[in-house]
């Protein structure tokens, strides 16, 4: 037979225990970053839609990548950069401008 003092005590603890996900921060990897833009940006792409990220200036592709947030449309940059923080932008430009 359970002790009815046994029930308020299991649900005390199932209302007072955090959620243990909340601890968690939901981070993207540069690595994880690279690797999706990889796909269209190629190190050799000489498109003239889809540029090289080595063909612009490091200054350049940060302002880019900050517009591309701040358009207002459902454009394919739009939707991958708004993800992304300013330190996300910044690390994404340090990766791919120390390997020019």
């Amino acid at each position: 037979m359970i002790n009815l003092l046994t029930i308020p005590f299991f649900l005390c603890l199932l209302f007072l225990q955090k959620p243990v996900l909340s601890n968690i921060k939901d981070e993207i990897s540069i690595k994880m970053i690279v690797n999706n833009c990889a796909s269209c940006h190629l190190e050799n792409n000489h498109s003239d839609l889809i540029p090289s990220f080595f063909e612009i200036e490091k200054e350049v592709f940060i302002k880019q990548m900050i517009d591309f947030q701040t358009i207002n449309d459902d454009s394919i940059m739009h939707r991958i950069t708004k993800v992304l923080n300013l330190e996300d932008i910044r690390a994404l430009a340090d990766y791919y401008y120390e390997k020019k």
